[in-house]
């Protein structure tokens, strides 16, 4: 059995502990100890800080080699380790050559830290992305243009999803390379700062990847009705669509795409400014509705209530608009056992009584989000304690799980399965 004599040091809250590896039996049950566990969480994990210290990237990566695992990630914010399935640590230009020790069949590579890279970093990430002949889930923030894009689809030929966040240099010109290299895609992320995709681009994406699951066009402030349309038209398997700050894009092209695509789990339509037709179309077309976001200054109680009580799988559910009641809230409390997000906004304040009842009555896992009382705080603050002893405040009106983490990316871990 290959042995490492390297130590491995790992945080633990603010101290730091030496583990030397001797045998991949023992490798793999620290692999395991990293296991998404409460016990792990509250003793390893205190303020929910990253568990590797940024210099031993390359004894982690030995380990995952030792260990055949096939997925890595790399983030800016606090993780939690998913059982088996990644590696999370923050990667830097300080680190980032040691990841050339990956071998060719890594099958996911997750960089969102790639703001923080120089041009010799980038450079890195070039090479390392050209030996992953085998990667099926890519996900890059930042720093991704044309160039890139043309690396990926000539070194990565069996990609089947693809997220590239905030990058503002993929153009169409990127977009046609990739549909053409990849017609069995299931799920593009395009969402970013100013994202100059156009109509013209989604068009081809349409034509070409008929079997798309996801797409999320966040901040691709180019596209119109039009888009919406060739998604409605050409991908009738779609279940989660991303519309974040797509402001351009009007009710009547939702509507019409709700009613072509009924598989619909992930809605996420909060700038759209949509009405009660919206809502009471969901309902009716969308009945494995999981996740749902909506901000509208004209939405009204009732077609809310009857989407709650219709759409029982729903388990992320951002409300805002401007006249809701305390009638939802009790919807929400009798309908929903369990969320792993809830986001609310309204201008009514919320009682202590009200928020007693939905914490009663319905489990939050992940994110709590509440309109500030700023006469009830330090009592919705007791509250929320009690009832709710996971959630740990993270500002006013917010609370979030130590495991919130885990939660954000399980659409993307999901995908890793069933790929």
């Amino acid at each position: 059995m290959e042995r490492i004599s390297d130590p491995i040091k790992i945080k633990m809250g603010h101290a730091t502990t030496t583990v030397r590896i001797i045998s991949a039996e023992n490798v793999r049950k620290i692999l395991k100890a990293w296991d998404f566990d409460k016990t792990v969480i509250n003793s390893w994990y205190n303020d929910v800080e990253v568990p590797v210290e940024e210099n031993d990237t390359f004894y982690v990566a030995r380990i995952a080699i030792l260990c055949g695992m096939k997925h890595f990630h790399a983030s800016d914010c606090p993780i939690i380790n998913a059982p088996h399935a990644k590696i999370h640590l923050r990667l830097t230009d300080k680190n980032h050559a040691w990841m050339a020790v990956f071998p060719s069949y890594l099958y996911s590579l997750n960089i969102q830290t790639a703001a923080l890279f120089t041009s010799y970093g980038i450079a890195s990430l070039k090479l390392l992305i050209s030996a992953c002949h085998s990667l099926r889930v890519l996900a890059i923030s930042d720093i991704v243009d044309d160039e890139l894009v043309k690396i990926i689809t000539i070194s990565c030929p069996s990609l089947r999803c693809i997220r590239l966040s905030s990058c503002d240099g993929v153009t169409d010109d990127s977009l046609e390379l990739i549909v053409k290299t990849y017609p069995h895609l299931l799920s593009l992320d395009l969402g970013g700062d100013s994202c100059p995709i156009s109509d013209a681009g989604i068009k081809s994406l349409t034509q070409s990847c008929t079997e798309l699951q996801a797409i999320d066009l966040d901040n691709c402030e180019y596209i119109t009705d039009k888009s919406i349309e060739y998604i409605a038209n050409s991908c009738p398997n779609l279940k989660k669509l991303g519309l974040i700050c797509c402001n351009t894009i009007t009710e009547n092209a939702i509507v019409a795409l709700l009613r072509c695509c009924t598989q619909i789990e992930t809605l996420l339509i909060p700038e759209c400014n949509v009405s009660d037709k919206t809502i009471s179309v969901i309902t009716e077309s969308c009945p494995q509705l999981r996740a749902l976001d909506v901000c509208s200054k004209i939405l009204t109680d009732e077609p809310v209530i009857a989407l709650i009580e219709s759409c029982r799988k729903v388990e992320d559910l951002v409300l805002h608009y401007r006249n809701m009641t305390t009638s939802v809230i009790n919807t929400i409390a009798q309908n929903c056992p369990v969320l792993r997000l809830l986001d609310v906004e309204c201008d009514q304040e919320l009682s202590v009584d009200s928020i007693g009842t939905l914490l009663r009555g319905c489990t939050i896992r992940g994110h709590l989000a509440l309109p500030e009382n700023v006469t009830l705080n330090s009592d919705i603050d007791k509250l929320v304690s009690e009832l709710a002893p996971h959630l740990m405040k993270r500002s006013p009106g917010i609370w979030i799980s130590k495991s919130w983490d885990i939660y954000s990316i399980r659409d993307e871990l999901e995908l890793c399965q069933n790929i």
